[in-house]
């Protein structure tokens, strides 16, 4: 978790690339911004009794009605398979998934979507589209197409450091 709030001044900033030639604020600020953009989520999806990685499978299996597998929901969610069988464990027993044995192989399981879960994300989707939009808003749509260019840039350089 990223938990700077009071960034550099510029003559701070003066001295630091003194000393640290490669410092970037951009990149502070981009943190900051996500971290912000995450805990604005998390508070509303918790209003609604859910957390962003549960949120996040149930988004996963609206978009794949015959269902995925743990591993494949593990892996799309970047966690652990030990950690969405958690995951799944809560989202079952609050009736918003259901696991399929396969019939031929009982290893093999299905995650599909359940009503009460793709009624939950009925109840969600609106408020949080709203408040997706209400960040947004100052935003152009040429400056949002901008953004998009300018963070897949980002992404491309984080791949580097992998």
């Amino acid at each position: 978790m990223f938990d700077l709030r009071d960034l550099p001044h510029r003559d701070a900033l003066g001295k630091l690339r003194q000393r640290y030639p490669n410092l970037d604020v951009t990149f502070l600020q981009l943190l900051r911004t996500g971290q912000d953009a995450l805990a604005s989520m998390e508070r509303h999806l918790a209003g609604h009794g859910l957390s962003l990685r549960r949120f996040s499978v149930l988004i996963l299996l609206a978009r794949n009605p015959d269902g995925l597998s743990p591993s494949r929901l593990a892996a799309a969610t970047g966690v652990t398979c030990a950690t969405m069988t958690g995951v799944l464990d809560t989202l079952e027993r609050d009736g918003c998934v259901r696991r399929e044995h396969g019939s031929e192989d009982r290893r093999a399981v299905t995650v599909l979507p359940a009503h009460k879960g793709m009624a939950l994300l009925d109840a969600v989707l609106p408020g949080h589209y709203d408040r997706v939009a209400t960040a947004m808003e100052a935003l152009t749509e040429a400056e949002r197409d901008t953004l998009i260019g300018l963070l897949a840039k980002v992404a491309q350089g984080l791949a580097r450091l992998a």
